[in-house]
Order: C-alpha cells, then sequence, then structure tokens
C-alpha cells in the first residue's frame, strides 16, 4: 500500500481471519483489496490490544488515539531507520515488496492489481529495476567474466 492508504484505513478495512484489507481512498480513486499473511495478522492483534480497537477507529493511531497522518508515518519509518542503521522509506518498502514478489515468481498482473496501479507500465518499471539488478549482479559476479586465465 501507499503511505496515504495505509493512514486512511480503519480497523473495519481489514479482515484478520481472511488477511484482506479494504483499501478504499487510493490515489486512482478505486477500491482494491490487498492480502496480509499470518505474520502480519497476528502482529496487528497484539498492536490492537494496545490501542482503541473500535471498528471505525483509525487501524494506525498516533499515541493520543488519533489517526496518524502521512507524514506523521514518515516520521516513524525515519525514526526506525535511523535506530536501524538502515536507510529506508515507505516506498523503499514498497518497491521492495514489488521486487520480491516478482523475484519470487508473482504474475505481473496480480502485481499490478496489489499495488493499485492503473497500467502495467507503471507496475513494468519495478520489472525493469529488477533486471537491471539482475544485470549489475551478474557484471560483478558473473562466473565467465571474471575467471582469470594466466598465459
Amino acid at each position: 500500500m501507499r503511505r496515504s492508504e495505509a493512514c486512511s484505513l480503519s480497523w473495519s478495512d481489514v479482515d484478520i481471519p481472511s488477511g484482506v484489507v479494504n483499501v478504499h481512498r487510493n490515489k486512482n480513486k478505486k477500491a482494491r483489496s490487498v492480502f496480509i499473511g499470518v505474520k502480519t495478522r497476528r502482529a496487528l492483534l497484539r498492536y490492537r490490544r494496545s490501542i482503541s480497537p473500535e471498528d471505525n477507529d483509525a487501524l494506525f493511531q498516533t499515541q493520543t488515539g488519533t489517526r496518524l497522518t502521512p507524514s506523521g508515518f514518515r516520521q516513524v519509518l525515519r525514526r526506525i531507520s535511523e535506530k536501524s542503521g538502515i536507510p529506508f522509506s515507505a516506498h523503499d518498502l514498497r518497491r521492495t515488496f514489488a521486487t520480491l514478489s516478482l523475484k519470487a515468481g508473482m504474475n505481473v498482473l496480480h502485481l499490478q492489481s496489489l499495488l493499485g496501479h492503473s497500467s502495467l507500465e507503471m507496475t513494468r518499471r519495478y520489472v525493469q529495476m529488477m533486471k537491471d539488478d539482475l544485470v549489475e549482479a551478474h557484471k560483478a559476479h558473473g562466473p565467465i567474466d571474471s575467471f582469470n586465465i594466466a598465459g
């Protein structure tokens, strides 16, 4: 999901048993469903016990119980990034999800739907990024080009 989409979620948008998350407020003005796995659902259940868990309450809340804003979400991620020593943003996480999904064999049309892209061209940019990564990896580690023959 995009950062703004995650911030607009309420508990009623998440079906914990099935893992279906209904995204209503998104960039393309088209509702879509995304899915969360078992580990994420367990984490959400633990989180829910520590906050206001009513169905119409915001899924991601501040310490005072108000809806977390996209800029607040950015600040939370920035703090996590600084503490971990790993630089990343919300968009980096989204791009990583897309890239790892493609590398694991996900159909590009399924990924397009999950990412909420209105065109396949936008999703193709993620595919191209993956190809660029592979080209660089091959340049650095390809066995034939890095094999030295003393002669």
